[in-house]
């Protein structure tokens, strides 16, 4: 199992230059990781992911503010969530966010550092807590960095297998039962549906574990995405069982 999910990574970051990206960067957390935490190293790898700890790994001053101020998307007026200044290496974090949210915007700011450094002046975000269907190629780019920063894929297909006991999950009369979905199997109308369901499972076959959203202290919707982004999901879009 171990060397399939080996050669599996090793493929995605060949074919991905935002999976390396993600990779490297992850890399030179772990091999910091004693100067980054004194010596008193997590047990959780999860714990090495927090956004933070490579921004100030990067140099970058991380501050939580009450109120940032209010920007245009999409031609409404919203909240800034996230702002990055990288001339000055500042990065702040709107303290009115959900735990997912903080996480996701602080990954995003993270991506910029990483992907966008020449960017001038003072760059707004609004809360985000999974990825946005955008038109900016920046923020397309962020947006990916992010779900490939925050769930390793290494540490995805790990913990998947742990639950589901495959490789690839499909909804076939096994797997029906093991999530207990036969009640409600009138409502998964597409692949994303049924990704939804499997990323805020809590329960296979009986037998209880956190949720791989929880896990990986992302939004159900971001464990989703990124469980089809990584071929966990079989597509379901032309099939139908009921």
């Amino acid at each position: 199992m171990k060397a399939g999910i080996d050669q599996k990574v090793v493929q995605l970051r060949k074919a991905s230059t935002i999976e390396e990206q993600a990779h490297q960067l992850r890399w030179s957390v772990w091999n910091s990781r004693c100067d980054l935490f004194k010596g008193r190293i997590p047990d959780n790898p999860v714990d090495l992911l927090e956004p933070g700890i490579a921004l100030c790994m990067l140099g970058f001053e991380v501050l939580t503010e009450i109120d940032l101020g209010e920007m245009f998307d999409c031609g409404r007026r919203v909240r800034v969530a996230g702002q990055i200044d990288t001339g000055r290496k500042i990065v702040r974090i709107s303290s009115q966010l959900t735990h997912q949210e903080t996480r996701f915007t602080a990954g995003h700011e993270l991506a910029h550092a990483v992907l966008h450094p020449a960017m001038n002046g003072l760059h707004r975000d609004r809360a985000l807590s999974g990825p946005q269907y955008r038109k900016e190629k920046v923020e397309v780019e962020a947006d990916r960095f992010t779900s490939a920063y925050l769930m390793s894929p290494k540490l995805v297909f790990g913990e998947f297998a742990k639950r589901f006991g495959t490789d690839v999950f499909r909804l076939n009369e096994e797997s029906i039962f093991g999530l207990s979905l036969r009640a409600g199997l009138h409502k998964l109308r597409n692949t994303r549906d049924v990704s939804y369901v499997v990323a805020q499972a809590s329960m296979y076959m009986g037998l209880p574990f956190d949720s791989l959203a929880n896990k990986f202290r992302v939004s159900p919707t971001a464990m989703a995405i990124r469980l089809e982004e990584l071929g966990l999901i079989e597509d379901f879009s032309s099939q139908r069982m009921w």
